[in-house]
């Protein structure tokens, strides 16, 4: 009988080994800078991860940054997916955190990256420590309609995609420049937008804002058991006193969220305000490492 045993457990092994190994093949692969508690750094719509290259010189002395990289994005592989590419992006770094076993790390998400923070961890409880929101809402529409719906911006989603799907090169060239603008005062990091916008999948990018266009996560709020920082952006366009008014309103079925004013930026908080974005992303981070 043992001889048996013994003879099968040969033969398993090589099996369980390769199973293992099938496994760790299958589990997505982001760079990987630093050393300490693990932090996955989401980038928004159309970017790249190396939009966290500050951040990660400033504090990977003290934290293990993992960099997600989005299929389609800033030149990034398109890759098939299951549903929206927010909902697909969370799940493969839900996948991501349980194959490479991390103790439950932090996302950080930028923009869209945030609002897939959301949803992993509303998909995954228990799998991560904190969610830190950059310059992002549960619902993007309330940025420009405080009252938005999804019925009454579908027509107008589903308007903005068919455009970006359709816009020839020069013109989309042209809306990308003239966009990134309005998103970072940094000459060079308007650059950068525009170069990643043009290296990035349209047709991604397009699936891209419908969805974060026509997704509501505030009635779902309440089922997210994570902590949830959120840092965002003021300026002489986005006074703090409405900026705090939408942020607060947004988050409310969120009771326990913190929340980081930056004031004299755009979009690209990083960018703009370096010292002060990394001195709030720590003071988050901080709150994480016994969690």
């Amino acid at each position: 009988m043992l001889k048996s045993l013994f003879a099968a457990a040969l033969l398993l092994t090589p099996l369980a080994a390769h199973a293992e190994a099938q496994a760790q093949d299958d589990c997505p692969t982001f760079e990987v800078k630093g050393e300490g508690p693990d932090v996955l750094l989401v980038p928004g719509l159309a970017s790249s991860a190396q939009v966290w290259d500050g951040t990660v010189a400033a504090l990977a002395d003290r934290y293990r940054f993992h960099l997600i990289s989005v299929p389609g994005f800033a030149g990034t592989p398109v890759a098939e997916r299951e549903g929206s590419v927010p909902e697909a992006l969370a799940q493969r770094i839900a996948d991501y955190a349980a194959c490479r076993k991390l103790d439950h790390p932090v996302i950080v998400g930028h923009s869209m990256g945030g609002f897939t923070g959301l949803l992993a961890a509303r998909e995954h409880p228990d799998r991560f420590s904190r969610v830190v929101v950059v310059d992002s809402l549960p619902f993007y529409p309330l940025v420009y309609a405080p009252d938005a719906t999804v019925e009454v911006v579908k027509p107008r989603a589903e308007a903005i995609t068919e455009t970006l799907r359709s816009m020839d090169d020069a013109t989309f060239a042209a809306t990308q420049a003239n966009g990134a603008r309005s998103l970072t005062q940094s000459k060079e990091g308007q650059e950068r937008i525009v170069a990643w916008s043009l290296a990035t999948d349209r047709a991604t990018m397009a699936d891209a804002v419908q969805a974060l266009m026509t997704t509501d996560l505030r009635p779902e709020l309440a089922e997210i058991a994570t902590p949830v920082s959120v840092i965002y952006a003021t300026n002489a366009y986005a006074a703090p006193e409405r900026m705090k008014a939408l942020y607060e309103t947004a988050y409310a079925d969120l009771p326990d969220a913190q929340f980081t004013p930056i004031g004299d930026s755009y979009h690209f908080v990083m960018w703009d305000r370096e010292d002060a974005f990394t001195a709030a992303l720590a003071k988050a981070l901080e709150g994480s490492d016994g969690e």
